[in-house]
């Protein structure tokens, strides 16, 4: 053989060594992108700290929390970096990995002054019910501005992927699951059936007109509410004023007599379900069928599923965080969480489902036991100061109606009086401020007009901007001391640890057994997520990668 061919087949050789190795790698490589979980489930409490899951560890089974915690990744310090931490609030931010800044849902509710009204965050008037009554229909995810997660999960396949929210109330299964689920599954509280809007389809499926045949709400509050286990008074029950409880439930402690309450001249009132553990037992109930129905997780596309219980913050807010009932609710959703993870994987196995457990929101101190302990606190009593605010104004500027309202934490001014009698709104808002900082329970009262100066801002007033809107936010926003709350049936959040910092557990697909004690934001649920599907980011994330949960 010739030299020039000796050198040709040793370049060649040499060649297949290179491109040998290479192809291998190549295939691992696709081999490790393309291994993702065939479902994910998002577990989302409305309102829980992380010390309250410890709190009855020994009243636990083997199967639901302990289990969740002995084999997957706790993050001990989870929480959510923005103010006005409100139930809304958290779930956009959990799927969108963004600042309600950017998704847009400032809070559950607030003023939209162009149109002059209060707004709730899914009011949709151009969509009709679906399955349940009509007043409880007209809501979307219309108001969300971003993509969520769920979102890029869909158009990564050309919505091959199914997605779909469950919550006893509409706001929280909507805004948990996007803008483009499939669908968004409530309880409509006039008839206990499961419905949905015209947004998402215009007849529910058969599989779920049969679920609501069994009437399941009916079964439930059919029942005697009595504790599972013996249950001792605790701190918070000496008496005083009359808790809620007393008013709602015509008692002071158990059993209750949900039948008896539930119904009326006027039929049964299904909003009982909130008020009790079954509230999340029905949840689960529908959850399962749907994850059978609608056979999630049974094809090549990956798909998602957020499962919204409502139950913690109602009945803490009725009894008390102290309180027997919640103790039982804990008691009975431990069980309820170890029923829905075995069937799951009995239905798919542990290694192709990856469940993160979470909650909207954290939860309040319950100001019972503080006055008991004597840590300071108290009600801020927002209508008594709305009241004095008016009149000072009508003092210094004239009689009008200078404000439209005070809604959460945030006050609205009247532009348009503002605007006609050629008064500066940066001196307004500044002078509301500088009048509300004066009273008792208020930390700081915060002009819109120093985020538009681009001032600095750090501390709890940074947490104020990152939910701070220029559209949709108030003209004044009030942050309250520590240990304060407003004085009203709705909880509104704060910016303070009670209320930012949540549990955050994830099980299942290749997570291990460890626990991250470094910070973690909740936005950095929705980057984290994008990437173990090896999807596009939400258009808005502004979170980071959890990369502990990447090392096997």
């Amino acid at each position: 053989m010739s030299l020039r061919g000796n050198y040709i087949i040793r370049i060649a050789f040499l060649g297949l060594l290179f491109i040998i190795p290479f192809n291998g790698n190549a295939q691992k490589t696709k081999r490790v992108l393309s291994s993702r979980p065939d479902l994910v489930v998002g577990l989302i409490l409305d309102q829980m700290r992380p010390d309250q899951i410890y709190k009855y560890w020994d009243k636990y089974t083997e199967n639901g929390f302990k289990k969740l915690l002995a084999n997957g990744t706790e993050i001990r310090h989870a929480s959510y970096n923005f103010y006005n931490t409100d139930i809304s609030t958290g779930n956009a931010a959990i799927i969108t990995g963004a600042l309600p800044s950017a998704h847009g849902i400032v809070s559950n509710e607030w003023f939209e002054l162009l149109n002059d009204k209060l707004v709730f965050c899914t009011d949709d008037p151009s969509v009709r019910a679906v399955g349940g009554s009509f007043e409880n229909g007209p809501y979307s995810p219309s108001k969300l501005l971003v993509s969520g997660f769920c979102d890029e999960l869909r158009f990564s396949n050309r919505g091959e992927s199914k997605v779909f929210g469950i919550s006893l109330e509409h706001s929280s299964a909507i805004l948990s699951s996007g803008q483009s689920a499939n669908a968004a599954f409530w309880l409509d509280y006039n008839t206990g059936e499961w419905m949905t809007s015209s947004y998402y389809m215009n007849e529910l499926p058969s599989w779920l007109k049969g679920f609501n045949d069994k009437k399941m709400g009916d079964v439930y509050l059919s029942r005697l509410w009595e504790p599972l286990l013996r249950v001792e008074k605790k701190l918070g029950k000496k008496g005083g004023e009359k808790r809620s409880s007393q008013q709602l439930f015509k008692s002071k402690t158990f059993p209750y007599n949900l039948d008896k309450l539930s119904n009326s001249k006027n039929g049964r009132d299904y909003s009982w379900l909130k008020f009790t553990p079954f509230g999340n037992a029905i949840t689960m109930d529908m959850s399962l069928s749907l994850i059978i129905e609608e056979k999630l997780g049974k094809d090549q596309y990956p798909d998602y599923l957020a499962v919204n219980f409502n139950t913690m913050g109602p009945v803490a807010e009725i009894f008390g965080q102290e309180s027997p009932e919640m103790e039982d609710v804990m008691i009975r959703f431990d069980i309820q969480l170890a029923h829905f993870i075995e069937s799951l994987e009995n239905l798919l196995g542990k290694k192709k489902v990856l469940v993160f457990l979470t909650a909207s929101r954290g939860m309040p101190k319950d100001q019972e036991v503080m006055q008991e302990i004597k840590l300071p606190g108290g009600l801020f009593d927002r209508q008594q100061v709305l009241s004095l605010l008016r009149s000072y104004l009508n003092i210094k500027y004239g009689n009008g109606k200078w404000i439209r309202g005070f809604f959460g934490n945030q006050i609205y001014l009247n532009r348009v009086l503002i605007e006609d009698s050629n008064k500066s709104l940066d001196e307004i808002r500044n002078q509301v401020a500088d009048f509300l900082v004066q009273f008792t329970g208020v930390s700081q009262a915060i002009s819109a007009s120093s985020f538009k100066s681009g001032n600095t801002v750090d501390g709890l007033e940074s947490m104020v901007y990152n939910g701070y809107s220029q559209k949709r936010s108030g003209d004044i926003l009030v942050v309250l001391k520590p240990g304060w709350r407003m004085k009203s049936e709705k909880n509104t959040g704060t910016g303070y640890s009670f209320d930012r910092n949540v549990p955050l557990i994830w099980y299942g697909w290749r997570i291990n057994p460890s626990v991250i004690y470094r910070r973690v934001n909740m936005s950095d649920i929705a980057p984290t997520i994008s990437l173990l599907l090896n999807i596009p980011l939400p258009d808005a994330s502004s979170g980071s990668t959890i990369m502990e949960l990447f090392r096997n």
